[in-house]
């Protein structure tokens, strides 16, 4: 049994939609100086470090995750141990 919508045609349209607000939107300007530093603060771990991307399968993402959960680790962990590795194996020294 399904219900019949009403028609639109019918509508009442004598109602105008509410007026939009003409306030301007919050910028990163109106912040202070020091919230917006600490907004943008990387935390200890990541100071003095860049990011270093790189594409892969999505079937290599996923088992990347996978080993990261089995062995109670990190993606980040993971990642550090397998640039070093490469890192010996092309003989230069393992600094990451």
């Amino acid at each position: 049994m399904t219900r019949k919508r009403p028609s639109l045609f019918n509508a009442d349209t004598s109602t105008t939609p509410p007026a939009r607000s003409t306030a301007p939107l919050a910028t990163l300007e109106a912040v202070p100086p020091t919230k917006k530093a600490e907004r943008f603060a990387r935390p200890p771990s990541r100071q003095g470090k860049r990011i270093v991307s790189v594409y892969v399968e999505p079937e290599a993402a996923k088992q990347l995750g996978i080993m990261a959960i089995r062995e109670d680790s990190s993606i980040q962990v993971l990642m550090v141990e397998a640039l070093n590795d490469l890192f010996a194996k092309r003989g230069v020294n393992r600094i990451a």
